[in-house]
């Protein structure tokens, strides 16, 4: 996993298929994500962490629910998408602003927050 934290801001797009979701390529080669690799979701009010499928990863502590999924091919860099259940919980919304954080934990998804 990548020790430098890269920050995008991308728009979350809408989509209905529940297998994976998709990331800018740019993002998951950064990130060492490869397609269709086993990854966990930890699911928090904030937004979502996307980690490698390890049993020694620490669980973001404010985490509602972890589910399993997978990135799927996409070489489009237009924005994030994501399931349904992954976009209830953190309340996202198609079309809004979201900030995707490469740290050396994995991908934080959060939305976008404008200052005021």
């Amino acid at each position: 996993m990548v020790n430098v934290a890269e920050k995008v801001k991308k728009e979350l797009l809408p989509w209905g298929n529940v297998m994976g979701f998709r990331l800018p390529a740019s993002l998951r080669k950064l990130g060492q994500f490869e397609p269709n690799e086993e990854l966990q979701v930890d699911i928090t009010t904030d937004g979502l962490l996307i980690r490698k499928n390890t049993t020694d990863a620490n669980v973001h502590p404010a985490t509602i629910m972890t589910t399993n999924g997978k990135f799927v091919r996409w070489g489009n860099s237009i924005g994030m998408q994501i399931t349904g259940m992954m976009k209830a919980i953190p309340k996202f919304e198609v079309g809004e602003l979201i900030v995707l954080e490469l740290t050396s934990t994995g991908l934080l998804v959060t939305k976008f927050l404008k200052s005021e």
